[in-house]
């Protein structure tokens, strides 16, 4: 059977870097990986996005002011209390503060997760087999 998906150069990348390190740590629990893939590559990715989060949380917190609020930043607080609003009308009074963090973070990853994987999606197998196209080209 024809193999379905592209490996990502990425998780290539980290499993040649990574793979040997993470089997010989893992191999005491009695995990004895083998192979070119050893770690996954939604754990690559999952690790790529969370990296990213946080670069764009430290990059942003860095510029934050007190006394001189951007544009910016008066865009992202009245988004926090258009969520806190929100998640108290949904969940109930005064939880807003308490789940905002948790609902926020998931929302930003599977956002970020979502735009990682469009470009991957645009030439995936099912959408040429259904639209008629293959792999190879032959005009």
């Amino acid at each position: 059977m024809e193999k379905l998906e592209h490996p990502l150069w990425i998780v290539e990348a980290v499993n040649a870097v990574l793979g040997p390190i993470v089997a010989a740590a893992l191999a005491p629990f009695g995990f004895h990986l083998q192979g070119p893939e050893i770690i996954p590559n939604y754990i690559v990715m999952t690790i790529l996005i969370v990296a990213a989060i946080t670069v764009m949380c430290l990059l942003v917190r860095s510029r934050l002011s007190v006394e001189h609020p951007s544009r910016f930043q008066i865009l992202l607080e009245d988004g926090v209390v258009m969520m806190n609003g929100m998640i108290e009308e949904w969940i109930g009074p005064g939880t807003g503060k308490r789940y905002l963090p948790l609902i926020s973070a998931l929302g930003l990853f599977i956002l970020i997760g979502n735009y990682a994987a469009a470009p991957s999606r645009s030439g995936s197998t099912t959408t040429s087999k259904a639209s008629g196209r293959t792999g190879s080209s032959t005009t």
